[in-house]
């Protein structure tokens, strides 16, 4: 079975697939094979500095997994965690930050697990405050450059539902200018204008009608 990982930096998409003979080649554009760890990080390096400007697909010809213990080690890692959450009325909470549709998510704090990280932060962001938390999404890893060096955030996504229908309080202070209820037939118009790790990434149409 083909393993792969998906890492975003400034809405394009770096693919890692195993090279076990199952990829065809002629099945993705701008693929490259690589058979050595130095090759995978001279390509990944001239990707984060935009002299490759696209999307790529990276097969790599030995166990992928060792290749993410190393971006481990030679970048820093930033935990992060996040939330779907679904209201009774089948709507998924997003917020509007710097141009863009979001969901709540940040940093984990010290002695702080992933799912408690998911359930502050979307009470802080969206003044949001009775949440359930379901299951455990899909985790996303994004690189950005921050104070004169390459980072990669690596979040965990939680699917929550609520009942609470208070009005939304968005964090000012961070910058949040709008947390609303998007229905599911205004989801396509939202996720145009969203960040491509949430929208490839998140299965928005196997969460809604979650039971509550």
């Amino acid at each position: 079975m083909e393993q792969r990982y998906n890492f975003f930096c400034d809405q394009r998409c770096l693919t890692l697939i195993s090279g076990n003979g199952n990829a065809k080649p002629e099945s993705y554009n701008n693929y490259t094979r690589c058979k050595s760890e130095d090759e995978f990080f001279s390509i990944l390096k001239s990707w984060l500095n935009k002299l490759i400007t696209k999307d790529i697909y990276i097969c790599f010809e030995g166990n992928i997994a060792d290749i993410e213990n190393l971006i481990k080690q030679k970048y820093i890692e930033v935990k992060a965690a996040g939330g779907l959450v679904i209201n009774a009325e089948n709507e998924a909470l997003f917020i509007y930050r710097s141009g863009f549709w979001d969901l709540p998510k940040g940093h984990v704090e010290q002695d702080e697990s992933f799912e408690e990280t998911a359930l502050r932060e979307v009470e802080e962001e969206t003044g949001l405050t009775s949440m359930k938390l379901v299951k455990e999404l899909t985790v996303t890893k994004h690189f950005y450059y921050n104070k004169g060096r390459w980072e990669v955030k690596m979040t965990k996504w939680f699917l929550m539902i609520t009942n609470e229908s208070n009005e939304l309080s968005p964090q000012l202070s961070e910058g949040i200018e709008k947390a609303e209820w998007i229905s599911a037939s205004q989801l396509d118009q939202v996720l145009l204008n969203s960040f491509r790790s949430v929208r490839e990434s998140i299965g928005f149409s196997e969460v809604f009608n979650v039971k509550h």
